[in-house]
């Protein structure tokens, strides 16, 4: 404690204090100027309390202007339908999310389980295979274990400018059988050769074929007896060489090739 307040007790600082911050009155006696204005504290004045309270609103019900006051009921809804005499108004069903999981739901809909969406339901509850199991690429296109459709694989295009995939990798593609159109010229000079100018569907060609077969296959199925070496195939600006497989010129699943006849040779 400082030396100069040995003797001061501890009212005296408290007052002391008080008077540095002008908040006490200073002895006009005192000696020497004084730390900070005189304020003179201002006495706090409680507001009267009334002498009366205001009356319960419960008693305002008799006043007239409140009794007769009140809010509009609601009039009822304009019908939508005009009933026919002795009609019977339709049966309305509430939607199925107001109902309880618990009741029973019309048109055989049955409700999902708390927390999944409609939708995730109606997927889980069609037959897809056994659940928890995986499938390869080679399953799902040789179809379903129950014996359902298998997937169809996607078409593959020729690639752009005239260039052509490799003949293993075209094979690939098309694993499957295919089916090649051919369309006839007219030539109406030998009917025994039928080259009407219609287009003959050969089925079931595989693509590991040579053009020889797939000649061979047409001349059998339209019964032509047009000679082999009259025969050329075209697709499109190529002549297919018989020695050649199909998949080696790309050929595509429906592709439509051009019979054409050769000029015969002289002898």
């Amino acid at each position: 404690m400082d030396k100069y307040q040995t003797n001061v007790n501890f009212d005296e600082q408290i007052a002391a204090i008080l008077r540095a911050k002008g908040l006490a009155p200073v002895d006009p006696s005192a000696m020497g100027p004084g730390i900070g204005p005189a304020v003179t504290p201002v006495p706090l004045t409680l507001p009267v309390p009334p002498t009366k309270l205001p009356s319960n609103p419960a008693d305002m019900t008799s006043n007239p202007a409140f009794s007769t006051a009140g809010v509009p009921l609601p009039q009822p809804p304009t019908p939508m339908y005009t009933l026919a005499p002795g009609q019977l108004p339709p049966v309305v069903l509430p939607p199925l999310h107001y109902q309880g999981l618990g009741s029973a739901q019309p048109f055989g809909y049955t409700p999902p389980p708390p927390g999944m969406h409609p939708s995730r339901a109606t997927a889980l509850a069609k037959p897809a295979g056994v659940a928890g199991t995986v499938r390869s690429a080679e399953e799902m296109l040789e179809g379903e274990p129950d014996g359902g459709s298998a997937v169809k694989r996607p078409r593959v295009g020729r690639l752009p400018d005239g260039q052509l995939y490799p003949e293993d990798t075209w094979s690939s593609y098309y694993p499957d059988p295919v089916t090649i159109y051919v369309q006839l010229p007219i030539h109406t000079d030998k009917p025994e050769w039928k080259l009407d100018g219609s287009r003959v569907a050969i089925e079931d060609v595989q693509m590991s074929n040579l053009v020889s077969t797939l000649r061979e296959r047409l001349v059998t199925q339209i019964d032509s007896k047009v000679p082999s070496s009259r025969i050329k195939l075209q697709m499109g600006n190529a002549t297919l060489s018989n020695t050649k497989t199909l998949a080696s010129y790309n050929i595509m699943d429906g592709e439509v090739i051009a019979f054409e006849l050769r000029d015969a040779k002289k002898k």
